[in-house]
């Protein structure tokens, strides 16, 4: 009776609902794949790593990684900090204005561009391969990476902008749609709407990189950025 129920509410969802469902498939896929792979598609762009050192058979069969190879991917992990902390200050920096831009142009047109700068930014993260080496002074620090590298900041922008309108535009949207005396059950069904994609993604994205991409990382980015388009749309 109980899956009977569950089935019956299911059903009865309001289209907007449904159409948000589809809408994040698209959207929090991306972000997984990115959460995944953005080290080995960074180190492998931006410093010119070999994605044959990113096969754990290949690794397994030879006696040593080179040291070249073991000091671009420290070097690269620690610049992924920097790509992340540029991505969330961009979050919040379009989230001052995103709310004004909603009451503006309306929200979904609000969601479709933040999702439409996600994905630019995700496609066009692997155009930077320049390896000219560049000293960055990050008023923190200074480091030294290829130009190639910095280069990504800006594409991260435009995820910054894409995860800030993930976070908060379809709970908005969704919030005039569905009636107040089933509030909290379909809030549960689409918050799984957030963990299906990650555990869809989880179990054939591996698969897809090594068999389809032959472990080149930057093609499942740029996947996830047709990926976030297609949200957008």
């Amino acid at each position: 009776e109980r899956l009977k129920a569950s089935i019956g509410i299911m059903r009865e969802m309001p289209s907007v609902m449904k159409q948000l469902a589809i809408v994040q498939f698209f959207s929090w896929t991306p972000m997984f794949l990115m959460w995944v792979y953005i080290f080995a598609a960074v180190t492998q762009t931006a410093w010119g790593v070999d994605p044959i050192w990113f096969d754990p058979d290949y690794i397994k069969s030879v006696d040593q990684v080179p040291a070249e190879v073991t000091a671009a991917r420290g070097a690269a992990g620690d610049w992924i900090g920097i790509l992340y902390a540029v991505m969330y200050i961009s979050a919040a920096l379009f989230s001052t204005v995103m709310g004004k831009m909603a009451n503006v142009i309306g929200r979904k047109p609000t969601y479709a561009f933040g999702l439409a700068a996600g994905g630019i930014g995700f496609l066009t993260m692997g155009q930077f391969t320049n390896p000219e080496i560049v000293d960055l002074n990050l008023l923190i620090t200074q480091v030294s990476v290829p130009m190639g590298a910095v280069g990504m900041l800006v594409p991260m922008m435009g995820v910054g902008i894409a995860w800030a309108a993930l976070i908060a535009m379809p709970y908005t949207i969704l919030a005039g749609a569905v009636p107040a005396s089933k509030t909290g059950i379909y809030m549960g069904i689409f918050n799984f709407t957030i963990a299906a994609p990650q555990i869809i993604s989880g179990l054939f994205a591996g698969w897809i990189v090594s068999a389809v991409f032959d472990n080149n990382a930057i093609y499942i980015l740029m996947l996830a950025g047709v990926a976030m388009i297609l949200g957008a749309a």
